[in-house]
């Protein structure tokens, strides 16, 4: 069933990775164009594809999250009766916000660190690819807890005709 959650944001955030995505494509042939036929590679193109595909994996692995696409290991769990899926579905998800909230909390301390730090090529703060890590907690924060309200409110983990409640 297509999860509802917060439609326009993600909406928004699907054309940022899809904007990256393209950014990122065209900066590496580029790069290979002015390597291979030109004998010139400018070293600013591989270090900007570079940090843009620290922030593609970053956001997405945050918005795999909330359409539940990391591989997981559920053959234990769909062994369990509905009640007991539920506990443990909500377990992962407060684990997985637990994790988010590290990532928010030592992301940003790195970021402070390296505040002062710039990228050799373009001189770029290094603490804006930093920057990446706590969007990726803030994402796994946001989506772990609506789904927690989600299986809560009954909207996930519908019980099946087989399974006693």
């Amino acid at each position: 069933m297509p999860n509802k959650k917060n439609p326009l944001f993600y909406t928004v955030m699907k054309y940022f990775v899809a904007l990256m995505m393209m950014g990122m494509t065209f900066l590496v042939f580029y790069q290979i164009i002015m390597r291979y036929v030109f004998n010139m590679a400018p070293s600013w193109s591989e270090e900007i594809a570079r940090y843009t595909f620290i922030w593609l994996s970053f956001i997405g692995a945050g918005m795999g999250l909330r359409d539940r696409i990391h591989i997981g290991v559920d053959a234990v769990v769909n062994a369990l009766p509905f009640q007991c899926k539920r506990v443990a579905a909500v377990i992962v998800d407060l684990i997985i916000c637990v994790f988010g909230v590290f990532i928010i909390i030592y992301g940003k301390a790195v970021m402070e660190l390296t505040m002062s730090q710039s990228s050799p090529a373009v001189g770029l703060s290094m603490s804006i690819v930093y920057m990446a890590a706590p969007a990726m907690g803030v994402l796994l924060v946001m989506y772990s807890l609506l789904d927690v309200a989600d299986i809560l409110r009954g909207r996930r983990l519908a019980k099946t005709e087989g399974e006693k409640c």
